[in-house]
């Protein structure tokens, strides 16, 4: 298996109330994400089928309470392309259901040499401007491409800003776990939404994000 296409870098943090929640540390990086060659291309509906996923290599990772460092989630992640220049990121966490109010994105640094949050690393904090963010809500199954827009933990949608929406996304829940299918361009040239720009052999930080609005059985506070 040819895995060392796209490199990922991920970091990690879990928001599980409004952000006025105090944020304890800064996201940490946890490590590198591979890309691997799609055999099939998977269809985004939100189920990760063992076949169209079998090529993905799983990466584990935790995501953090930022009201209680102690208390961690576990999550998956996995990341494809296809001979058209479009990358899959399949995700999956334990949850017996989504609430109304869920979300989860990723930001992806596209400003080169600015990070994507910007100090102090709680509610006074934010997002540095212009970074690609590819957004699902949960509760309705629909995708959102992007951007950050300061101040603060703020961001607005690539359409009504002049640019495109570019990606595709889908979840599932099945009563043990939640699993969410996204697809994008690995350049789709839309530069009013600030869209990142990569190439096979190339890489990106990468920060994950989940609002949890409700408290399920699970644990996760």
């Amino acid at each position: 298996m040819n895995k060392t296409k796209i490199l990922v870098t991920l970091s990690s943090v879990l928001l599980l109330a409004f952000l006025s929640t105090t944020l304890v540390v800064a996201p940490i990086t946890v490590g590198t994400l591979y890309s691997c060659p799609a055999d099939p291309i998977p269809t985004i509906d939100g189920i990760l089928g063992a076949i169209e996923w079998k090529e993905g290599v799983p990466f584990t990772f935790k995501l953090y309470n930022l009201a209680n460092q102690a208390d961690t989630m576990d999550m998956e992640i996995m990341a494809l392309y296809d001979n058209d220049y479009r990358i899959y990121f399949g995700i999956t966490y334990l949850d017996d259901k989504i609430n109304l109010g869920d979300y989860l994105f990723l930001i992806f640094q596209d400003v080169e040499g600015t990070a994507i949050c910007t100090p102090p690393h709680n509610a006074a904090g934010g997002f540095n401007d212009n970074h690609d963010m590819k957004f699902m809500w949960l509760h309705n199954n629909h995708s959102v491409d992007q951007f950050t827009k300061g101040p603060g933990y703020n961001w607005v949608d690539d359409y009504s800003n002049g640019g495109v929406d570019n990606g595709v996304g889908k979840c599932h829940e099945n009563g043990t776990h939640i699993t969410v299918e996204m697809r994008f361009p690995l350049n789709s040239g839309d530069a009013l939404g600030y869209d990142i720009a990569l190439a096979v052999n190339g890489s990106v930080t990468c920060l994950l994000v989940i609002m949890m609005k409700t408290i399920t059985k699970n644990g996760t506070k």
